[in-house]
């Protein structure tokens, strides 16, 4: 066999290895449908529920972030969809802060803050309809103490709990349970047992609609 055909039958061989390899790969990270381990990290004692959790046949859930795009642009229909179904969703919000969004932790703590005074959900969704105004601001403190004035929230220390980053362990806690149940871009939602990587409304309606 001549040098050159020996060449040519190594170069082969690299090639079917890198493509059954490549092909292996691509299965082995490729995105599941259904969740199938780790359902315990789903929903913990202390996250923040919307609806009757006793009553309700379908649990939503979405890992956020309040400094992504997709989260605000889908935030609208999640709360269209839990006045469409009222009592027969729950929808629960784990907090998914990605590392490029340099505001998503700071505003994360001021809904914790929020729901000290019984204004959780208010505030996530005012973070939501100003995100243009606070992600690239260096620190949106005052901006965020202007959206509690306008909620009818007390703001008294609410500049020193920012700064002092109170909820940070409660915030890694659902970063922590996001990795477990395969979380890695936002947003990302559960219904129930289903996994539904998209900002999509009638995506959500339809996974909904298919658990009822």
């Amino acid at each position: 066999m001549t040098t050159e055909a020996k060449a040519i039958i190594i170069v082969t061989i690299v090639c079917i290895g890198i493509l059954f390899g490549g092909t292996f790969l691509y299965q082995k990270n490729a995105p599941k449908d259904t969740l199938t381990e780790n359902k315990e990290a789903l929903v913990r004692d202390n996250s923040m529920r919307m609806g009757a959790a006793t009553s309700s046949k379908v649990t939503l859930v979405e890992f956020g972030d309040y400094q992504c795009p997709a989260c605000a642009f889908i935030a609208p229909g999640v709360k269209k969809l839990m006045e469409e179904y009222k009592d027969r969703v729950t929808f629960v919000f784990r907090d998914f802060p990605l590392i490029m969004h340099k505001n998503a932790v700071i505003a994360a703590q001021m809904t914790y803050i929020a729901n000290e005074q019984g204004k959780y959900w208010e505030m996530h969704e005012k973070l939501y309809a100003t995100q243009t105004e606070w992600e690239n601001v260096d620190n949106p403190s005052d901006l965020f103490i202007g959206y509690a004035k306008e909620l009818g929230m007390n703001t008294d220390g609410i500049k020193e709990k920012l700064a002092s980053n109170i909820y940070k362990d409660r915030i890694q806690a659902d970063v922590k349970d996001g990795d477990l149940v395969g979380v890695n871009s936002t947003p990302t939602f559960f219904v129930n047992d289903t996994i539904v990587r998209t900002a999509d409304y009638n995506a959500l309606k339809k996974a909904i609609d298919a658990q009822l």
